[in-house]
């Protein structure tokens, strides 16, 4: 009996460690895109990866009038609709809440054999980077943000980037759970209202 207590305490230990311990993601791109995360230390690049090619499956009559039948009846209403964009709205904003941005790394030059070119792209993605950036910062917690966009006449484009992002994982499940509680009450608030017209009618 000791033995299986000491087991499931190891087991809720390592879950609690693993809970709060930081986990991290990555992103870069220079020439390709490349994204890798580390959880307890174990980093594990997850594109590019290679995948087996599926084959497509193709419906039956049967299953296509099934199918359309089935999207008629997930017509949403006006009401319901505006309850499923304001939970999008909470929920990005509670787990922008829960991320840290640790390093953020842009270095470009935007470069065109045609200089009237060049100065449009350029002027278009400095204006990008000077409305985005404040975004960024105002919503996540950032840290190490170096940006940087230059013009280089007669050159060509340049892009380097890379893109570090931490978070407590318990945070993230509060977050989550959070999100699934309100998604439930949404969905049985519209459900009834749908049982309730339907019994009226």
């Amino acid at each position: 009996m000791k033995i299986v207590l000491y087991v499931l305490l190891g087991l809720l230990a390592l879950v609690l460690l693993l809970l709060l311990t930081p986990s991290y993601a990555y992103v870069a791109y220079e020439g390709g895109l490349t994204v890798a995360v580390r959880v307890l230390g174990i980093k594990k690049q997850i594109y590019p990866m290679k995948r087996k090619k599926r084959q497509k499956k193709t419906q039956t009559p049967e299953e296509k009038k099934d199918s359309e039948s089935k999207k008629e009846k997930r017509k949403l209403s006006v009401s319901a609709l505006t309850d499923y964009v304001r939970l999008g709205i909470d929920a990005v904003g509670r787990i922008c809440r829960c991320i840290r941005i640790t390093k953020l790394y842009l270095h470009a030059n935007v470069g065109n054999e045609d200089p009237c070119k060049t100065a449009m792209t350029y002027g278009a993605s400095a204006a990008a980077v000077s409305t985005l950036l404040p975004i960024i910062e105002s919503t996540f917690r950032t840290k190490g943000v170096d940006v940087e966009i230059n013009a280089d006449f007669g050159g060509q484009n340049n892009i380097c980037a890379e893109l570090a992002l931490s978070s407590i994982l318990m945070c993230l499940f509060f977050a989550a759970l959070k999100i699934l509680i309100r998604f439930m009450k949404v969905q049985n608030k519209h459900k009834n209202k749908h049982k309730g017209g339907k019994r009226n009618g």
